[in-house]
């Protein structure tokens, strides 16, 4: 995986090997991770056909928090070089880099509660457009469009693609009919802030 450096936005042609580099990256991290954590591989690199920007995002889930701290400590100690780019809590966001020396960054791993809100929301973003792979160019649209308009930078790439993720999501909790109870208010959130014109015209596609 090529990689990107802090703060650095660039979407390059889907390549059929980020799967494999996937899997690779988490069996390197499985054995240090306490027995019963879950690993998977999710954002635009796990859509076939979808470019992306060349970092691997990996999501690893734990159930109990003893063993969200064991993720933490196992990933900060024992797999190297890694760093913490959000805080400690029940959402730990860490990156890595092929060596010390490389200011690239080529995965991103996501420490999560499983079956939490975040949790459901990037395995059906991901499922929603490999199942419905039309989707993928309108995707992809908006990312190419939100970058030739300057919006390089990561927070407003971010920004930028955002309308679009909430949307395909809302939409993929509704179709494929997932229980959202056990996390009402950030439910709640998705739906106040997903964009309605944005949902109808996914749902047109399906």
């Amino acid at each position: 995986m090529r990689g990107l450096k802090y703060n650095e936005t660039e979407i390059v042609p889907w390549d059929p090997i980020w799967s494999k580099m996937a899997q690779r990256a988490q069996r390197s991290i499985r054995p240090i991770l306490p027995e019963g954590v879950e690993t998977y591989h999710f954002g635009a690199t796990s859509i076939d056909g979808c470019d992306a920007k060349p970092i691997c995002d990996i999501g690893i889930t734990w159930e109990t928090e003893d063993d969200m701290w064991a993720c933490v400590h196992a990933m900060e100690t024992k797999h190297n070089p890694i760093g913490v780019i959000d805080g400690y809590g029940p959402r730990t966001y860490m990156y890595a880099k092929e060596s010390k020396f490389d200011e690239r960054r080529t995965h991103h791993f996501h420490v999560m509660e499983r079956g939490g809100y975040r949790d459901n929301a990037v395995r059906l973003f991901r499922d929603l457009l490999n199942e419905y792979n039309q989707l993928v160019p309108m995707y992809v649209n908006i990312k190419e469009q939100a970058i030739k308009e300057g919006e390089w930078h990561r927070s407003r790439y971010t920004a930028a693609k955002t309308p679009f993720v909430n949307a395909a999501t809302l939409l993929a909790f509704h179709r494929y009919n997932v229980d959202h109870t056990k996390f009402p208010r950030a439910f709640a959130e998705l739906e106040c802030n997903a964009d309605k014109k944005i949902y109808n015209d996914i749902e047109k596609l399906l």
